[in-house]
């Protein structure tokens, strides 16, 4: 998954059992409808606040995942290649209090601080 995290995604196919696919935008938002997902990646992109990529996630692909893999768990990656929405929800998995108008720099030292 690029932009989605493994537990990201689970969560939702776990919430919405009889949905066979989601379409996730930059941010980490999911949607149902494609369509509302590349008007939203659109939006995102002209308020510079992500691109305007769609990662369709099917059920199928979900269970085919190693959660060791795609766990989204970077600490021993370089926390900058995450994308902002990445480290706001890595930021919340690990209790850290933040807010999602912080830059990425902001996110990116609270989970420095952490360490």
């Amino acid at each position: 998954m690029k932009n989605t995290s493994y537990h990201n995604a689970k969560q939702y196919f776990d919430t919405h059992k009889e949905t066979n696919e989601f379409h996730f935008t930059s941010d980490g938002q999911a949607f149902f409808k494609e369509n509302n997902a590349q008007d939203h990646g659109k939006a995102l992109k002209s308020l510079g606040r992500g691109s305007d990529a769609v990662e369709t996630i099917t059920r199928e692909q979900m269970d085919n995942m190693n959660p060791e893999t795609e766990s989204g768990d970077n600490e021993g990656d370089d926390l900058s290649k995450l994308t902002k929405a990445q480290l706001m929800e890595l930021l919340t998995e690990k209790g850290i209090e933040h807010d999602s108008k912080q830059t990425k720099a902001e996110l990116l030292d609270l989970l420095n601080e952490e360490k």
